[in-house]
């Protein structure tokens, strides 16, 4: 009679490992009846963890690339700063000059006026540029907007050969392209509710009329075109008159008072 050789826990375990090693798909079932089920779902919730680790990375970058995007925003608007500045200076000079003299009082006075009022245009443009994007935010329902063009940020490369190239193919008409590089402020945002990409052309005046109304209208209408997107049309100003917010209403133009 054979006898068996006696049981250790080395032995055993080299026993069962053996058996893994020429029934592989025993482990499974040997780890189910070893482990719980709270132990086996481990690799799943690992899983998991990993992917909200990559949507948080994600994220992180998006934000980081909005806090250059506004740190690019505010250098602008401080050269224009400078620049306005530079214009009240002139402006004070042109008066100091006006006192000192008196002559040709008129002719001086009707160039300060134009002065001035080009001041309060561009004064406008400047901040309007800054607010308006907070404001379409709320009213249009968007997300993320980014100044694409404006007084002291012309369009991008890349944007400006889609336009280009647009014009070429005869998805829009010859010298549109120019008509567009005259709006005063070119939003790019997102719908809140579908994440859809959207342009909003925007004309800046103080008193807004009809003329700025149908620019802005056109204006969007060539951003549909060219880069084949939604786009919304826009004008804002510090006031505007019944007659000229019926007509906003009757194109489907956003009015902003600042």
């Amino acid at each position: 009679m054979t006898t068996q050789p006696e049981l250790t826990p080395e032995s055993l375990t080299a026993r069962i490992i053996a058996e893994l090693q020429e029934y592989p798909e025993a482990r499974i079932l040997l780890l189910r009846a070893l482990l719980t089920d709270e132990f086996l779902g481990v690799p799943a919730r690992l899983t998991r963890v990993e992917e909200s680790v990559v949507r948080i990375e994600e994220n992180v970058a998006e934000l980081q690339g909005d806090v250059k995007q506004l740190q690019g925003t505010v250098e602008q608007l401080q050269g224009t700063v400078g620049q306005l500045q530079g214009s009240v200076k002139q402006l004070q000079s042109d008066v100091e000059q006006l006192k000192a003299d008196g002559v040709d009082t008129k002719a001086r006075l009707t160039r300060l006026e134009s002065d001035v009022s080009d001041l309060k245009g561009t004064n406008l443009e400047i901040t309007g540029a800054r607010r308006i994007p907070a404001i379409l935010f709320q009213r249009m329902g968007l997300r993320r907007p980014a100044i694409v063009h404006s007084l002291n940020a012309p369009m991008s490369g890349n944007t400006l050969e889609n336009l280009y190239y647009a014009e070429e193919q005869g998805a829009i008409d010859a010298g549109a392209d120019l008509e567009v590089l005259q709006t005063d402020v070119i939003l790019r945002a997102q719908r809140q509710t579908d994440r859809e990409t959207v342009w909003v052309a925007v004309e800046i005046s103080n008193t807004i009329d009809q003329h700025d109304i149908t620019r802005a209208r056109e204006r969007a209408d060539i951003l549909a075109a060219a880069y084949s997107e939604t786009a919304l049309a826009a004008v804002a100003g510090n006031g505007i008159r019944q007659e000229e917010q019926e007509m906003a209403d009757s194109l489907g133009v956003m009015v902003v008072v600042l």
